[in-house]
């Protein structure tokens, strides 16, 4: 008895096995600011869209803080069927028209909140999220797969800006360079054989600005 009780407890926990050592997709959110710039990474993240994008965007003096959000971003015919269960006909009988020419079925719903909370601004940036995925893979009316998943994500960065600065006489510097001032006391300097450029006649002050940020990204993942 015992061993056959060691063998179902077994087998009840093989499949859980199996599932832990799954490896997880990066974790993304839908954002209908960044769908419409044309996708993630097309353009410039700042504000909440900077957690997933860039954590450098949090160094814009810009705040932005959110309390709840819910957005949807479908794939596949999730409009048809929707349509098909309100107009009140036979959803059974119009299903096998939104099959592909390869007889395949195939639709997404990605939707993100309502737990949507989140802060981001003047170098800081913090988030806790949630997103629930649900996909259904059908090869036939027979054979359907589908799938069902919640996600959390406690995301935060920060960010901040350098500048080192340099301090050089001109007049020094021109001398050591060989540059001749020309109309003006100094203010207008060419070197020999290249075109006149401007020039302060006094110390100049030269900088360099590097943004930098780090994300952390702890997840879980729960299928069901």
């Amino acid at each position: 008895m015992r061993r056959f009780v060691s063998v179902l407890a077994a087998l009840a926990l093989f499949p859980l096995g199996a599932a832990a050592q799954t490896k997880i997709a990066p974790f993304s959110l839908p954002s209908a600011r960044m769908a419409a710039l044309g996708g993630p990474h097309a353009a410039a993240a700042s504000g909440l869209d900077a957690i997933f994008e860039n954590p450098a965007g949090f160094v814009s003096e810009k705040t932005e803080f959110s309390a709840a959000s819910l957005v949807l971003n479908p794939s596949g015919p999730i409009f048809d069927i929707v349509g098909m269960l309100v107009s009140g006909g036979d959803p059974l009988a119009d299903l096998t028209a939104l099959f592909d020419d390869n007889g395949r079925l195939y639709m997404q719903t990605d939707i993100l909140g309502p737990l949507a909370f989140g802060y981001a601004g003047k170098g800081l940036g913090f988030g806790l999220f949630n997103r629930t995925l649900m996909t259904l893979d059908a090869s036939s009316l027979l054979s359907v797969r589908y799938a069902v998943s919640e996600e959390f994500l406690l995301a935060g960065g920060y960010a901040y800006r350098f500048t080192p600065e340099r301090q050089a006489d001109t007049r020094r510097w021109r001398n050591a360079q060989g540059l001749h001032p020309v109309h003006g006391g100094g203010q207008q300097i060419t070197l020999r054989g290249s075109r006149p450029c401007f020039r302060p006649d006094g110390p100049a002050r030269q900088s360099l600005h590097d943004d930098v940020g780090h994300r952390l990204g702890p997840w879980r993942h729960l299928v069901i």
